[in-house]
């Protein structure tokens, strides 16, 4: 396979492009082969490599352009979390970590995955750098983001 043949360190910014290819979902598309590319290629690098703007992949499958689907997202981002994919991380952008796009963009399915994971990784030391909320506002009901406490 091609893939063996790179020689790209790790935390190469170049595996970020790779990573987000599979992220377009085309007409008909293999899901279990895009996923099967998508394992090998993060397998090959850091899954915090940066993209534009700072962006992390995490972020890339909250926006998911290209036709993903809940179920998709959730097959894109689990792998990614377990091979230490970081929510803290905030983008160039929006100033804001993979759960702020999730909300933004109204993942629901991402959002309550990195609660989760917040969750489970306090115990090691891991901040999220966002909390959420199911709440209400008017007649809406959703998550609501706050950033984290300032420190004095």
């Amino acid at each position: 396979m091609a893939l063996e043949r790179i020689d790209w360190p790790r935390s190469d910014p170049r595996w970020y492009s790779k990573l987000e290819n599979a992220l377009y979902v085309r007409r008909d598309p293999d899901r279990a082969l895009l996923l099967a590319g998508f394992r090998l290629t993060l397998n090959r690098c850091d899954p915090n490599v940066p993209g534009s703007w700072g962006t992390t992949i995490l972020h890339a499958i909250a926006a998911s352009r290209g036709g993903l689907t809940a179920v998709d997202r959730l097959s894109f981002a689990t792998p990614v979390l377990d091979a230490g994919g970081r929510l803290d991380l905030r983008d160039n952008l929006l100033k804001s970590t993979p759960l702020g796009w999730a909300c933004r963009w109204g993942r629901i399915e991402l959002v309550r995955l990195f609660l989760e994971r917040r969750r489970s990784d306090r115990g090691r030391g891991r901040a999220l750098g966002h909390t959420a909320r199911v709440g209400r506002t008017g007649s809406t009901w959703g998550y609501f983001i706050h950033p984290p406490p300032t420190r004095s």
